[in-house]
């Protein structure tokens, strides 16, 4: 009897229907990254805009004085008259104290939940209504903190403005680099609150469905997300994702934000772009996607393990050195080399090259294939 011909597969070992499963899902998740990207961009232009205009004039005031009394920025200070400069920053921060950035981001976070919504409702015949989704408390107990954080921001500039002797200019841009430190701050938040915002809606949507949650992460993403992707948590059970996952070394991915809380959806961390997706199993249930789904339906996602098939493709990211510039290089052949070392499971070829790069020092190539030819944000 002649043996059965081997199904084709990829790098990543997935063979033709997984292929165009994680293609389906990868494409449609980098749509919806891209459209939370932009309303992430609008919410840091509208929260933190005019703190970052308040702290320029704060800076020009400090600059115009400096130069009245002194002579100009290149000119040295006089200590003890400089002290009037830190009195005049200590003056200005209150109206930085003042600033309350909470109805503008709670306007944001809610427009991100109904971006998630409409994700996750995209395929389901019988969607889930607008009113049923509420911002997650973790979230809004964030949001409220905001001006408390900021306030504290301001004092902790205040105390280190006062003790800081002031025998140049260069004191004073340190002490506005402290002040500055709060519009980062706030811009850190608005990141995580259009993120968090955006996933959880597609969690209440899981829960409501009795869906499983599934993690996306992007194909060159870190390795803390990539040893994320493709795995699923039953949403309603209170238990979350692997707070520890990384495919770098052990005990090396960072606590979760906020502290305490368990990882029931991305962001994993401040600039996280993972994405959730609802996960019904390979067969369509009764309520699941309609037939116009792009993958979990006959055709596409049925009988296909679309979980297991996304991780592989992280590992094959891992393997490869597939990352952003913001991750450096060390940790990626590190992570490679742990991988190979305990058997990364992906074809011979793959794995051969891994093990190149890792004894050479470097890849290849690091940009993912799909952004060659893009200029990435």
């Amino acid at each position: 009897m002649s043996e059965q011909p081997q199904a084709q597969v990829d790098s990543s070992g997935n063979s033709g229907a997984e292929q165009q499963a994680v293609s389906s899902v990868t494409i449609e998740n980098a749509a919806a990254v891209a459209a939370l990207l932009l309303l992430e961009k609008q919410a840091i232009t509208a929260v933190s805009g005019p703190l970052r205009q308040l702290l320029s004039n704060i800076f020009r005031t400090l600059a115009g004085r400096y130069v009245l009394m002194f002579g100009g920025l290149d000119r040295p200070a006089d200590p003890v008259q400089a002290q009037q400069l830190v009195q005049i920053l200590v003056t200005e921060l209150e109206t930085v104290a003042a600033y309350d950035p909470t109805p503008q981001l709670q306007q944001f976070a809610a427009q991100a939940a109904a971006q998630g919504l409409e994700y996750a409702n995209r395929y389901l015949a019988d969607p889930v209504a607008a009113d049923t989704i509420e911002l997650p408390t973790v979230l809004t107990q964030a949001i409220e903190a905001v001006p408390e954080t900021m306030a504290q921001s301001v004092a902790d500039t205040t105390a280190f403005a006062e003790q800081l002797p002031i025998t140049g200019w260069d004191d004073l841009v340190t002490a506005m680099g402290k002040a500055n430190q709060a519009a980062t701050s706030l811009e850190r938040s608005s990141t995580w609150a259009v993120n968090k915002a955006s996933s959880d809606a597609v969690r209440q949507v899981a829960v409501n469905k009795g869906a499983s949650l599934l993690w996306v992460s992007e194909p060159d993403a870190c390795v803390i997300c990539l040893a994320l992707s493709g795995h699923i948590i039953d949403p309603m059970s209170g238990d979350g994702f692997d707070e520890e996952a990384t495919f770098g070394k052990p005990g090396s991915a960072p606590d979760v934000y906020p502290p305490g809380e368990p990882l029931m959806s991305p962001p994993r961390h401040i600039s996280c772009r993972c994405h959730p997706e609802l996960w019904f199993g390979p067969h369509v249930p009764v309520g699941g996607p309609e037939e116009n789904s792009l993958y979990n339906r006959p055709g596409v996602g049925a009988n296909v393990d679309l979980p297991a098939a996304l991780r592989r493709e992280a590992k094959r990211s891992i393997v490869y050195g597939w990352s952003l510039p913001s991750e450096s290089g060390s940790v990626r052949l590190d992570a490679a080399a742990r991988l190979l070392q305990r058997g990364a499971g992906l074809p011979k070829s793959v794995e051969e090259r891994g093990h190149r790069a890792v004894a050479k020092g470097s890849f290849d190539n690091r940009i993912h294939p799909s952004h060659r030819r893009t200029v990435r944000r």
